[in-house]
């Protein structure tokens, strides 16, 4: 999975998949690993795991999660380059 597509799938998604929400979160795990990413990818880490909670339990908040989980997406993005 790359960012962009990362960025499709959270501006979209209303019931969390199983398979496209783990290889989100290899990506995560991988740019984890990089030490220029590591603060960025765990923030973004952090708000995709809040907003996959808010979907699965149906949460009036959920679209407050995404927008936080896209915010901290963007930020990684520029941390990447």
């Amino acid at each position: 999975m790359t960012l962009d597509q990362a960025a499709d799938y959270l501006a979209m998604v209303e019931k969390p998949d199983v398979r496209t929400d783990l290889e989100l979160t290899r990506l995560i795990v991988d740019l984890r690993s990089r030490p220029e990413l590591t603060r960025s990818a765990g923030n973004f880490q952090a708000a995709f795991f809040s907003l996959q909670r808010a979907l699965l339990e149906e949460r009036e908040d959920a679209e407050d999660h995404r927008f936080h989980a896209m915010t901290c997406l963007a930020e990684l993005r520029r941390a990447v380059g």
